[in-house]
């Protein structure tokens, strides 16, 4: 069989932030938001032409991971027991 078309594609990253409401921390929601928001509008535009979707992974460790469990130490702990390894992801 020939192979498939090229067809091209964009993958945002956006985060799960960008679903729901994180006190505290608006200008990092509000940004996840918004790529949100152009992904979709975006997929909607070029659609039938270019393939775009965002992805919204788990919470990663960083500085900022880190203020927000010092702060909501028991949603975070909610938060690792419904990942599937029980914890937050660490970067590489």
């Amino acid at each position: 069989a020939p192979p498939a078309p090229f067809r091209p594609a964009i993958v945002n990253v956006a985060s799960t932030a960008g679903l729901s409401a994180m006190p505290g921390f608006s200008p990092y929601c509000a940004s996840k938001h918004a790529v949100l928001g152009l992904t979709r509008t975006a997929a909607v535009e070029y659609a039938g032409r270019i393939r775009i979707n965002a992805v919204c992974p788990g919470t990663t460790r960083t500085p900022m991971v880190e203020r927000f469990e010092r702060r909501w130490p028991e949603w975070q702990r909610r938060t690792n027991e419904g990942y599937p390894v029980g914890r937050v992801g660490e970067a590489e």
